[in-house]
């Protein structure tokens, strides 16, 4: 069924994305754990998930600057082979300095899921083997299952328990999650040989004569994008899905078994309210549906350190989540269907780039609290960001709309105009 409503190349950039995912739920559940275990501070864990959204920022500064020059599909194999590699450091050695290079060059998503270069990936060739009036869907199914794969992800996690019994101690026991990430890499590698020659930039979109870096007209609305995905990364850092993981074990004290749990049922009702996600912009628009789906991620993210027991701590957690996570994958539907499709890989490279150089300062300094005793600082200040973030896009971009969203009010005004003059 999917075959026949979905590009075989969106099919391809599906499975490869579940596979990661998968990966991205288990490590964000015991990364934070393991780098504790070989005995780094929470300075050292913060700098190293830093160290991981910087390398993301690098790489995907590096992808929409050449991708269109040297091919999309030679760049995305690059990066799967380059997550090989960070997968098999973190196996191999204790280091900080080596870990800390690892998580810079080696794709290791400290968010829980696809955050950076192979986003940017998705979002510039996903709009190219859909039509419009698929977009939002195609970003929303390939969202929903990377979800679900994140939940079963978080499951796998729960795996170390189960090494400890039969005699991996100690970090030893979470080792053969980073060996298996290592795998997902080179799984990646092989679906992205399949990749067709559809997913290049075609020539019919082409940059303009005099554009720079990749911007034509739209440079403008780009930059205008950049600043607020600055400010909502900023905030989405203090409170990035490892971050959350360590602070349940540093407050609540809630172990990888108990976290993986928490972070599978988060997962699923999220991928669930993404079911729900295009559905919801057919009907009130894609910046009212990112709206409505943003604001609870500030709310509650206010909410949680002042929650008494842990179990309310972690119903904040999945009310945020479940209702946060249906603004991804419309968001990223919404900055596609505003520019041109000739600057698309420029506008997907530019905003997640500036997502990510925002958000590698914010773990570091969210460790830095977690040090001082401050635990609920980082999260209070994320909130409040976050909400800032929803009035300036209020104030900014609430006229901004899509190309199927322009037909359908022009033609609904065609029609009244007909109605009227009779």
């Amino acid at each position: 069924m999917l075959s026949r409503w979905m590009h075989p190349d969106a099919g391809l950039l599906l499975v490869a994305r579940v596979l990661r995912n998968f990966s991205y739920g288990y490590l964000v559940v015991v990364v934070g754990i393991y780098l504790d275990q070989l005995g780094l501070t929470p300075i050292e864990v913060g700098a190293v998930l830093t160290a991981s959204a910087a390398g993301s920022a690098a790489l995907t500064i590096g992808w929409s600057l050449l991708a269109d020059r040297i091919g999309r599909r030679r760049s995305i194999r690059v990066l799967s082979l380059l997550m090989v590699a960070g997968g098999l450091t973190f196996v191999i050695t204790s280091d900080p300095w080596l870990l800390a290079l690892a998580a810079f060059a080696g794709s290791l998503s400290v968010a829980g899921t696809d955050t950076g270069t192979f986003v940017t990936v998705d979002q510039s060739m996903l709009p190219q083997v859909s039509a419009d009036h698929r977009r939002t869907s195609t970003f929303a199914l390939q969202n929903m299952f990377a979800t679900l794969a994140v939940a079963v992800g978080s499951l796998a996690a729960g795996a170390v328990p189960l090494l400890a019994r039969i005699g991996l101690q100690g970090p030893d026991a979470y080792r053969p999650l980073f060996v298996l990430f290592a795998i997902v890499g080179l799984a990646s590698f092989s679906l992205f040989l399949r990749l067709s020659p559809a997913v290049e930039l075609v020539p019919t979109t082409v940059r303009p004569s005099g554009s720079r870096l990749g911007l034509g007209g739209s440079s403008g609305l780009i930059g205008l994008l950049v600043a607020l995905n600055v400010i909502d990364s900023l905030a989405g850092g203090l409170m990035v899905q490892s971050i959350v993981a360590y602070w349940f074990y540093l407050v609540w004290r809630l172990d990888a078994s108990t976290l993986a749990l928490l972070f599978f049922w988060m997962n699923v009702l999220s991928a669930l309210s993404m079911l729900a996600a295009g559905a919801i912009a057919r009907r009130i628009g894609l910046f009212n549906t990112m709206l409505l789906t943003h604001i609870p991620q500030g709310v509650f993210g206010v909410l949680m350190p002042f929650a008494p027991t842990a179990w309310l701590a972690m119903a904040f957690w999945l009310v945020r989540n479940t209702i946060g996570f249906a603004y991804f994958p419309v968001r990223l539907s919404y900055v596609m269907g505003i520019v041109p499709p000739a600057e698309r890989s420029a506008a997907a490279g530019y905003t997640t780039v500036a997502r990510n150089v925002a958000g590698m300062v914010t773990p570091a300094l969210a460790g830095l609290a977690f040090s001082l005793g401050l635990l609920g600082l980082p999260f209070i200040i994320s909130g409040l960001m976050k909400l800032s973030f929803d009035a300036l896009s209020y104030a900014t971009l609430r006229n901004k709309r899509p190309p199927e969203e322009r037909i359908a009010i022009e033609e609904i005004a065609a029609i009244e105009g007909a109605s009227g003059s009779k």
